[in-house]
């Protein structure tokens, strides 16, 4: 019995630390180009299986001060062990923003971040 409980401990912290090592990361950085518009974009790693990004591209909406991005996603199936995590690059063309502080929240990855359009 003591193996066995062992055996499951063990198992347990290398799913644990299969599930770490394949951890995303993204970052969500806004710029503003020469001609005015403004434009979101998210670039690291997603999980390559369970909810994870599509790839289409994301849509947005603004309401007031607010901008929504919409990543696609899907349920995909992991294998044991599980995959690592995939590339994501993605960006929005927010056009060209009245003067104001945007709060925008990315829907996945989970992110967000503030922008002034002076």
């Amino acid at each position: 019995m003591k193996n066995l409980l062992r055996t499951g401990w063990l198992l347990a912290l290398a799913c644990v630390a299969a599930a770490t090592a394949a951890e995303p990361s993204a970052h969500l950085s806004v710029a503003r180009k020469a001609d005015g518009t403004v434009v979101a974009t998210v670039t690291g790693t997603v999980r390559a299986c369970g909810i994870t990004a599509l790839e289409d591209e994301p849509t947005f909406t603004v309401n007031g001060n607010i901008v929504d991005v919409k990543q696609p996603t899907a349920g995909v199936g992991c294998m044991n062990p599980p995959p690592q995590s995939k590339p994501y690059r993605h960006s929005v063309d927010l056009g060209k923003l009245p003067a104001g502080t945007y709060t925008i929240r990315w829907n996945f990855p989970e992110l967000s971040t503030t922008y002034t359009v002076k």
